[in-house]
């Protein structure tokens, strides 16, 4: 009788504890079910992510130094991240025996918001159809009065002038024109008279004030 008892008791205690090691095998497995889930569902969004950041610039870093040049151009362009084109340049040292007709290279840039001014040959390329100010500003020698003219792709857009004096004198003006997009900008000595230029105080500068069709 003591036998059978302690066989019933044994076999109780034999049934709690399997249950017990099923309720918790369950439970962990459920759980290990929903990780899984939650893996699949990280790996989709990744893909996602990759499928639409693949032609992304970024991806291109690293090739060829021309194209990371190009590339950190184009990052840096305001048109894209909502500002609006403007420059300001300089003469770098003075100027000399400046041909007629030929272009003021303002060879020290302060501003260039979008890139748009070339240094090298003084020419300001038009990023996008608007209503642009330019302005110049030329201070010569007492020997040296100067024409000067605000050209374009398409013609002259405005005229400035430094009288000759007996010290220093400076002059220039002031244009608002409406342009297109890739219209070449820039100032030329208009006829022979001058030929020397200060540094410090010859500038060139222009800004968008409202874009156009």
């Amino acid at each position: 009788m003591v036998s059978v008892l302690l066989f019933v008791i044994l076999l109780n205690i034999s049934v709690s504890l399997q249950s017990s090691y099923d309720d918790n095998l369950s439970d962990i497995l459920s759980r290990l079910e929903k990780l899984e889930k939650q893996n699949r569902e990280k790996d989709a969004a990744i893909s996602t992510l990759l499928e639409k950041t693949k032609y992304c610039p970024t991806s291109y870093l690293g090739r060829d130094n021309e194209t990371n040049q190009r590339i950190k151009k184009a990052f840096s362009n305001p048109i894209s991240a909502g500002l609006l084109p403007a420059f300001h340049t300089r003469l770098s040292r003075d100027l000399t025996n400046v041909g007629t007709g030929q272009p003021i290279v303002f060879d020290l840039e302060t501003l260039d918001t979008t890139n748009s001014y070339e240094p090298n040959s003084g020419i300001f390329t038009v990023p996008m159809n608007g209503i642009y100010v330019f302005y110049w500003n030329l201070l010569t020698n007492q020997a040296s009065g100067m024409d000067t003219t605000l050209m374009s792709t398409h013609g002259p857009l405005g005229f400035g002038f430094v009288s000759h004096a007996e010290n220093w004198e400076n002059g220039g003006n002031l244009i608002v024109a409406k342009l297109t997009t890739g219209t070449h900008v820039w100032v030329k000595k208009a006829d022979k008279y001058g030929d020397f230029l200060h540094e410090r105080f010859s500038t060139f500068s222009g800004y968008l004030i409202q874009e156009t069709d």
